[in-house]
């Protein structure tokens, strides 16, 4: 066990907001978030070396926004992420640059996670889960339910 540390990192303790997350990249690295801002803190696997990657955010430049959940998709090569406090739903380009919201019927308010669903071969849609509510995506990002 070896004890990482966060240059900067805030987040707003529980029971204010779920917890910040936690996720696995495609090389093995492991990416934390802020929960009160959209800042993402990458560990490489092999040197524990901490890089802090500040996102540009596409929409809700007006607000607070930082990620309860987190999750990468090998299929479309990028990260998914909730904020829980707005109910919105963002994809992370994969060098942790750029935020860009994609838009909802309704938010997910409360939504500490996001998963991503087992995909079928056929499937051309990418299935994720954001509270117990199914999110399938078209190849544009664009929401189909």
């Amino acid at each position: 066990r070896v004890e990482v540390k966060l240059p900067g990192w805030q987040w707003a303790h529980e029971p204010y907001a779920c917890p910040p997350a936690i996720a696995i990249g495609p090389g093995g690295e492991a990416l934390v978030t802020s929960n009160v801002l959209p800042v993402l803190w990458k560990i490489d696997p092999q040197t524990l070396a901490v890089t802090v990657h500040s996102l540009e955010l596409d929409a809700d430049l007006d607000k607070d926004v930082g990620f309860s959940g987190l999750v990468y998709s090998a299929r479309d090569g990028a990260y998914f992420a909730v904020s829980e406090l707005h109910g919105t739903l963002w994809r992370i380009d994969p060098l942790l640059r750029r935020a860009q919201r994609i838009a909802l019927s309704e938010p997910v308010r409360g939504a500490c996670s996001v998963s991503m669903q087992r995909q079928e071969r056929t499937s051309r849609f990418s299935r994720l889960t954001v509270h117990g509510m199914t999110v399938n995506l078209a190849p544009d990002q664009r929401p189909t339910s």
